[in-house]
């Protein structure tokens, strides 16, 4: 994060944001949560339906029994029983029709409001994971930034009996990894640029870093019982090596540095 000048800054309000984003949708999704969702009940609706039967057709009765008096003779009295039955069956297959498209609209919404609750309860705890990583990061993000200052301040209370030093982090500082300048960095409080100054000026390859780093790779050795009970402490230690020569950029001397520090080994 140093090395590539990170935007801590805006990092954290992008976090503040998405954190924002997540509350709200939490505060959202509660609506779906804490609905009360009633089951619809087939036998409720059975009953309204025998109950609306019952009552249409007990309104057709005084009707259907001024007819049959008023009836001629026999024949006529049979075609008004089968007319009113023939109206009975209909009023029953009315009834019965409609109170299963109300039942069935009824237990498509429970079905809807059951779904939605279940998605919003699965939603929700995903998102609550993702708030308390959010706070998790908040942690860190403050921790590394007081950690910073700290450092920041620790090194310019230090180069208070260095003035030299002190005045070379006033310049412009270059971060490696991607150009950007960092106009001075000691007043701005800007730890990459003072890093950069830093390594640019006392941390660059030189005759005695590529000696010194020479002699540790040459002295390091894994113990025995290393070797035989934790041998990935030997690729850990390697890498760190590798990381000290990538880092100052040591691959490459000349013969007499080498030739140089050979001597200082053998003797």
């Amino acid at each position: 994060m140093i090395l590539n000048h990170f935007n801590i800054k805006k990092f954290s309000q992008a976090c503040v944001v998405d954190r924002s984003k997540i509350n709200k949708e939490i505060e959202d999704l509660a609506d779906d949560i804490d609905v009360m969702i009633i089951v619809p009940e087939k036998e409720m609706f059975n009953s309204k339906a025998r109950r609306e039967i019952k009552n249409r057709i007990k309104e057709l009765e005084p009707l259907y029994k001024e007819a049959i008096s008023a009836a001629a003779d026999r024949e006529d009295r049979d075609i008004i029983k089968a007319s009113h039955k023939a109206d009975v069956d209909e009023i029953k297959s009315d009834v019965a029709d409609k109170y299963e498209d109300l039942f069935q609209t009824e237990h498509d919404e429970y079905r809807r409001l059951v779904r939605n609750k279940n998605n919003a309860v699965s939603k929700t705890r995903q998102l609550k994971t993702k708030q308390e990583q959010a706070t998790i990061l908040d942690v860190i993000l403050k921790a590394y930034d007081d950690a910073t200052r700290q450092i920041v301040t620790k090194i310019k209370s230090a180069l208070s009996k260095f003035p030299t030093i002190a005045s070379a982090l006033k310049g412009t500082a270059t971060v490696r990894s991607t150009r950007e300048e960092i106009p001075n960095p000691f007043e701005n409080e800007n730890l990459t640029g003072i890093v950069e100054i830093l390594f640019d000026r006392y941390q660059k390859k030189s005759f005695v870093s590529f000696t010194n780093a020479l002699i540790d790779a040459m002295n390091w050795k894994l113990s025995e019982e290393d070797t035989l009970k934790n041998p990935s402490k030997g690729v850990s230690e390697v890498q760190q090596l590798y990381a000290t020569w990538e880092r100052k950029d040591l691959w490459v001397q000349l013969t007499k540095d080498l030739f140089f520090s050979v001597i200082l080994m053998k003797g």
